[in-house]
């Protein structure tokens, strides 16, 4: 049974970065695009390959299931997302 888990720090372009790292749009070469996901590295959300691939981990997909986000379908999420949630949190 895995643990959910909740990241009250992520915000909406917290999830599209991560959801397009590991979908591919994102290369492990380029120093801008890594540095926008360091962060999703050093919590464990993301890691590479040995061929340089950007991959979602164990605890990636748990964060994303706890906020209702299904990783290889993560389009409904995305048109639904709460975007006054972040609202309240950046004016908090």
């Amino acid at each position: 049974m895995t643990k959910t888990h909740i990241d009250e720090e992520l915000l909406y372009e917290d999830y599209v970065r991560i959801l397009a790292a590991k979908s591919g749009e994102y290369d492990h070469k380029d120093k801008v695009q890594m540095g926008k996901c360091m962060s999703y590295f050093e919590k464990g959300y993301l890691d590479l390959n040995r061929s340089g691939d950007i991959w979602l981990t164990r605890k990636g997909v748990d964060v994303l299931l706890a906020v209702g986000c299904e990783p290889l379908r993560p389009q409904k999420f995305l048109e639904n997302y709460p975007h006054m949630l972040d609202r309240m949190k950046s004016n908090a």
